[in-house]
């Protein structure tokens, strides 16, 4: 659906990137259009990053909803907003700028069958054995119905999970174990012999890169095949992502607004299976951790473009601003 909706009647820009290959400080500098060195949030947990990171620093007070609302948009919001974001402070305070919201929250976030999520002033309530990726899009579309009932212009942040990697908590544990990602039971046989691209940087004979990586050995046959079984779960559990995109689609055009709506469809970092010998993972100053894609479908645009213009995701912020009118935080 991606490549149906976004890809063939939208722009493709080929040579996008993060200037932060993690999860939460790239997420606030998508919200507040400004790089981590600025926004002081440099990790995922406290004492430098995540929710509370972000609040300490003000900016719960200057990103892009309050915006928003001040140039006359509602604003929605599902699925992951960061890191450390928790049913021990999700109300201290509650995110600004949304009209309403329905937040997955730790320690439930990444549950891909048992995710805890957080709706406007109620208390978090989880959902053992539903579909993570599926709640988030149901939750989007009903948020989609309302924000066409309102009459209003409108900003809605759609954010799954998939494909990150799922959580296990020890008895007693605070802190999780990633584990391999999930996909929705329909697509639990989806791929089976596919593997991660042979690419020149794939696990290379000789190192890649240079400090650090350069010392790391080749990856043995094990290693190779647990990137491999990675992978194959990667693009499982996207098929339940590639799904909501087609949904939210068909349902803005069910609505009529089709062609008055900009979707965006991006991710706050990249990530590497094998490449240059490294386990799965990301953070790193490497093209499979820092290009990230970037798709938009405009209205009145619906011919395929792929562009090599260099871009970053902090653009995206200010595409934002400017088509909403907001001239001052779009400079």
């Amino acid at each position: 659906m991606v490549q149906k909706y976004m890809g063939e009647q939208g722009t493709y820009y080929r040579r996008h990137y993060c200037t932060i290959a993690i999860c939460c400080p790239s997420r606030v500098s998508l919200l507040t259009g400004k790089h981590a060195h600025n926004t002081n949030v440099t990790d995922v947990s406290p004492p430098y990053g995540g929710y509370p990171k972000f609040i300490s620093q003000g900016l719960n007070d200057e990103y892009l909803p309050v915006w928003l609302q001040e140039a006359g948009y509602n604003t929605y919001y599902t699925g992951k907003l960061m890191n450390a974001h928790s049913t021990s402070n999700y109300d201290n305070p509650f995110p600004k700028g949304w009209t309403a919201h329905d937040f997955l929250i730790d320690p439930g976030t990444y549950k891909y069958w048992n995710a805890t999520f957080q709706r406007n002033t109620s208390p978090p309530t989880s959902f053992p054995n539903e579909y993570n990726t599926d709640l988030v899009a149901d939750r989007a579309l009903a948020f989609l119905t309302d924000a066409h009932a309102a009459s209003r212009p409108f900003f809605l942040g759609i954010a799954p999970i998939g494909p990150h990697a799922d959580t296990l908590y020890a008895a007693g544990a605070s802190t999780p174990v990633f584990t391999i990602p999930k996909p929705a039971t329909r697509h639990a046989s989806a791929f089976p012999n596919a593997s991660v691209p042979r690419s020149p940087n794939f696990n290379p004979a000789a190192p890649s890169l240079a400090n650090w990586i350069a010392a790391l050995p080749p990856l043995n046959a094990s290693e190779t095949a647990f990137a491999d079984a990675w992978f194959r779960a990667r693009l499982q559990a996207l098929q339940a992502v590639d799904e909501l995109v087609g949904r939210v689609v068909e349902r803005l055009e069910e609505l009529g607004l089709g062609d008055e709506t900009f979707v965006f469809y991006t991710s706050d970092n990249g990530f590497h299976v094998g490449q240059h010998r490294l386990q799965p993972g990301k953070s790193c100053p490497v093209e499979e951790d820092v290009n990230v894609p970037f798709f938009v479908r405009a209205y009145g645009n619906n011919t395929y473009k792929a562009l090599r213009i260099v871009g970053d995701s902090y653009s995206f912020f200010y595409t934002v601003a400017k088509q909403n009118g907001d001239q001052e935080n779009a400079m």
